[in-house]
């Protein structure tokens, strides 16, 4: 959530960067030590064996970089410096990747290769803030009480609104699991990921976007609705050929990435990756909103869904099985799309369909 507004917020002001940042940065640690605590309590009496609870407490532990990272992530976007973070990034997906790589195989325990994880999360953290700091200009830590209370504000919309998207990306493997067995949720889940794997490289342009649209919002409302149509062309036009492309090829896709065993996904693939045109869709609407300031309207879609995602689940899947689960997410998020569509056009401006959908 504070990142969210953070990016928005930056990408207005680049004058008052560190200030955002550095007030974020107090209340998101604030925030941190609480889950922290509850994590670790969590861990100590939830009845985990040993080895589970130990790496628990270290993970919980690294929520503290983690935060640091996402703040600075969202900072670096709003200033649309988003690559000296990639840099970054790669640079530390490597070294977490090598250390797991050689602590995996040399025997040691699971403590050892969370612990050696999370020391990796520091030194990136650490290289950030000093990345910041450089960029910035400025090193002294500022606490505005008035920026921290509208930080929490409206950071808590942005909130709410993911923990219920990240509970609607759940429901399905949660409902398969329970109702139609393990067999069907590995069918479904294989299919998933391919499905993901075009969303997350799609979605990944929506985010660089973001700064962009906060910026335009209100210097150029002209300017703002012309580009936003442009990307909305842009995402359909993408979807459209990864959709052909996965239908074309989605045997040779789940054979790839998977095995043999998981051939039972590719007729599942084949109505899933109908999934991918919301899928894709909703992120982009719902920046809209959220460089509009109506990011409540985005709440109020999302939870909608999720209330008809538990009915719609709870309905399909034990008739149709893993089929349920696709046909109940393709709904649950055009549901998102429908409502999104409607504030956008209602408030922040009409959408061109003719135009997207004719003259890509």
């Amino acid at each position: 959530g504070l990142g969210n507004v953070i990016t928005r917020e930056v990408a207005k002001k680049t004058a008052l960067a560190w200030e955002y940042f550095s007030t974020a940065l107090c209340v998101g640690l604030g925030l941190t030590a609480v889950s922290t605590a509850a994590i670790i309590l969590f861990s100590l009496y939830a009845g985990y064996p040993e080895a589970v609870s130990q790496a628990a407490l270290v993970l919980a532990i690294g929520l503290y970089p983690n935060f640091i990272i996402q703040i600075s992530e969202s900072l670096f976007i709003g200033l649309e410096k988003v690559r000296y973070f990639a840099l970054a990034n790669a640079i530390a997906e490597a070294a977490e990747i090598a250390l797991m790589v050689f602590f995996l195989t040399h025997g040691y325990k699971l403590f050892a290769v969370v612990a050696a994880l999370v020391a990796v999360r520091f030194c990136f953290a650490t290289a950030l803030v000093f990345l910041v700091i450089r960029l910035t200009g400025k090193r002294r830590l500022v606490f505005d009480a008035r920026f921290a209370i509208r930080f929490l504000k409206v950071s808590s919309v942005f909130a709410a609104a993911g923990i219920l998207a990240g509970l609607l990306f759940k429901i399905d493997v949660l409902f398969l699991s329970r109702l139609a067995g393990l067999g069907a949720t590995g069918i479904y889940s294989a299919a998933y990921k391919v499905v993901n794997l075009w969303a997350m490289v799609i979605t990944s342009f929506i985010g660089v976007f973001y700064p962009i649209a906060s910026k335009y919002r209100d210097q150029s409302p002209e300017k703002f609705e012309e580009v936003s149509q442009l990307m909305l062309r842009g995402v359909l036009v993408t979807v459209f050929f990864a959709i052909l492309a996965t239908l074309a090829f989605s045997r040779e896709l789940v054979l790839i990435l998977f095995d043999a065993q998981f051939e039972a996904s590719v007729g599942v693939l084949r109505e899933l990756i109908f999934l991918l045109i919301p899928l894709c869709a909703t992120p982009l609407l719902g920046l809209f909103l959220a460089a509009s300031h109506f990011q409540k309207f985005d709440f109020v879609a999302i939870a909608t869904a999720a209330v008809s995602s538990f009915i719609l689940h709870a309905t399909l899947v034990p008739r149709l099985g893993c089929y349920g689960s696709v046909y109940a997410s393709i709904l649950t998020f055009s549901i998102i799309l429908i409502i999104q569509l409607y504030f956008v056009n209602r408030w922040v401006f009409k959408i061109r369909y003719l135009e997207n959908v004719a003259k890509p």
